[in-house]
């Protein structure tokens, strides 16, 4: 799988974007965690207050259920070494719940960022 890589900045700053005809689960993903990028942004902001110098790059791993629940999740790349960062993600990420995949099957994909 192909991660997609963005900053940080680019994380809280992207706009939605509307998704027009056939695309792969992975761009509903995209644009669902995009949507919903304040939840992952305060996680952020409480680490670099404990470490102003967080840097790193963190890639998040989701299996989602026909239903939308996050039926896995997994950090696959967490370059920031903070455990409580780790934690708080996890906990966010894995309360969402996206869009049902058309599919009506599970689908997987990553997303990735940079600091």
């Amino acid at each position: 799988m192909k991660m997609t890589k963005l900053s940080l900045s680019a994380l809280i700053a992207l706009p939605l974007v509307a998704l027009a005809g056939c695309h792969s689960y992975k761009e509903t993903g995209i644009n669902f965690i995009r949507q919903n990028n304040a939840d992952l942004k305060g996680c952020f902001q409480e680490a670099a207050a404990r470490n102003p110098n967080l840097k790193g790059q963190m890639e998040l791993a989701f299996e989602i259920d026909p239903t939308g629940k996050v039926n896995r999740f997994n950090l696959t790349k967490d370059e920031y070494k903070d455990p409580i960062l780790a934690d708080c993600v996890k906990i966010k990420a894995t309360a969402w719940t996206f869009p049902a995949p058309t599919s009506g099957k599970n689908e997987v994909f990553t997303y990735g960022f940079t600091q």
